[in-house]
């Protein structure tokens, strides 16, 4: 386990001591508050997907951005990362993103990241995805 497992099984116990209910995941929990880091929208015929993403985008939220369109079909969809409320980002979120991209069809894959940050758009700059994504 990974070395915040301990402070995961802590925030999950105090959960269930308060809330009588033990939850399912841990990814929409952090330290025993519920998180709102990540929310997506899903227009109403399927073939758009708009995930906004606030504060820390890094591995605590990968259950969370997974969840995020892992219901969507993929291949056909329009996607859209909002990084307007993000102020980090980390390799595992680049990692998240190529995830998205896969789910998403690879190389045919319409994706556009957008309003990132100067220092947000530094990192994606600096890792090629302009390459890769469409970058607004």
């Amino acid at each position: 386990m990974i070395q915040h497992g301990f402070y995961q099984q802590t925030a999950l116990a105090s959960l269930q001591q308060e809330t009588g209910k033990r939850p399912t995941t841990f990814s929409y929990y952090h330290y025993g508050i519920k998180s709102m880091s990540i929310n997506s929208t899903l227009s109403e015929d399927g073939k758009s997907v708009t995930i906004s993403i606030a504060g820390k985008f890094d591995f605590q939220l990968y259950d969370e951005f997974r969840s995020a369109y892992v219901d969507t079909q993929g291949t056909g969809v329009d996607y859209t990362v909002d990084l307007s409320g993000t102020d980090y980002l980390d390799s595992s979120a680049l990692g998240m993103l190529l995830l998205l991209r896969e789910h998403a069809g690879g190389e045919g894959s319409n994706i556009e990241i957008t309003n990132s940050s100067p220092d947000v758009k530094k990192i994606l700059d600096v890792a090629n995805f302009g390459k890769l994504f469409n970058i607004a």
